[in-house]
């Protein structure tokens, strides 16, 4: 299924859950990545049975964001993320909280600028 966004997602019948291939996820929520703190969230990564629907290497699960305790499924070697339907909505949820964040922070940092000129 193709969305507004122009990201075509992949649906798994039997779970509901959705695949994003690499960077599809960032696009769907808006975000510059798809793992927003992956550097940070690397060491946390855990193997799971699943595996990738598209080049079938086993899933690791991974925090999505430091800010969040949401989980979602990844793959180290193509890069594609596995979500269920539950985990899609809070995904929306924390790319909201992380964009209203960073847009504040560029306004305190404009902010701050103009003070100093």
């Amino acid at each position: 299924m193709k969305t507004s966004d122009h990201v075509t997602l992949d649906f798994c019948e039997s779970c509901s859950g959705k695949w994003f291939d690499r960077n599809e996820l960032a696009e769907y929520l808006g975000l510059t990545r798809d793992l927003v703190d992956f550097p940070n969230l690397e060491s946390q990564a855990k193997s799971t049975a699943l595996a990738c629907p598209k080049c079938s290497t086993g899933l690791l699960e991974m925090p999505f964001s430091v800010q969040s305790d949401l989980l979602i499924d990844w793959c180290e070697d193509c890069g594609g993320t596995f979500s269920d339907f539950r985990e899609v909505a809070k995904a929306q949820s924390v790319a909201a909280d992380l964009e209203s964040s960073s847009v504040w922070l560029k306004v305190i940092q404009e902010r701050f600028f103009k003070k100093r000129l």
